[in-house]
């Protein structure tokens, strides 16, 4: 079911990542498409495993159980610590950037920057990667080589720390 949630205007409280939800409403099949050949939504959401929709406000959201520590909602958490903090210390388009190149996220960047690095060639720069991963290895990996951790035990962190990084930057492809 692909949920709509319509947000009244103002600062709403959003149930938080993790938390199990109760949502009033009635599913409905997308509507076909009318014409022969035209876009058919109905289609494009099957082909994402999606069969129905649901449209709702957030008066029809009601939390039943609070969010629980899982490794996903830590992640989510942090994210949101890394995306306050960045946007405390910069100006809005620099923390953007900061944003883009750390965890991959660059859709808050106005378009004439995006268009700017797409341009040049360099909108790679702003994609969550290996290379990413690559530099969290090298520096936590020689961090712990200096601290002479021992082999198995550098391994496991290195790799729950490249999981750590997946679940923050949002576990893309």
């Amino acid at each position: 079911v692909a949920v709509t949630l319509r947000l009244p205007e103002g600062r709403v409280n959003m149930p938080t990542y993790g938390q199990t939800i109760l949502i009033a409403g009635r599913p409905q099949k997308p509507m076909p498409a009318r014409n022969p050949g035209a876009f058919d939504y109905g289609e494009y959401l099957a082909r994402k495993r999606v069969y129905c929709s649901l449209y709702t406000g957030l008066s029809d959201v009601r939390p039943i159980e609070p969010a629980r520590w899982s490794p996903s909602w830590s992640a989510a958490r942090f994210k949101a610590v890394l995306i306050s903090k960045a946007s405390a210390l910069f100006p809005p388009i620099q923390a953007s950037l900061l944003l883009g190149i750390l965890l991959g996220n660059y859709s808050t960047l106005p378009l004439d920057v995006q268009g700017a690095f797409m341009r040049s060639g360099t909108i790679h720069i702003l994609a969550a990667s290996g290379y990413n991963c690559g530099v969290i290895i090298a520096i936590f990996g020689w961090l712990m080589w200096r601290l002479t951790t021992h082999r198995t035990v550098k391994h496991i962190l290195l790799i729950a720390l490249v999981w750590g990084f997946t679940l923050v930057a949002g576990a893309g492809p």
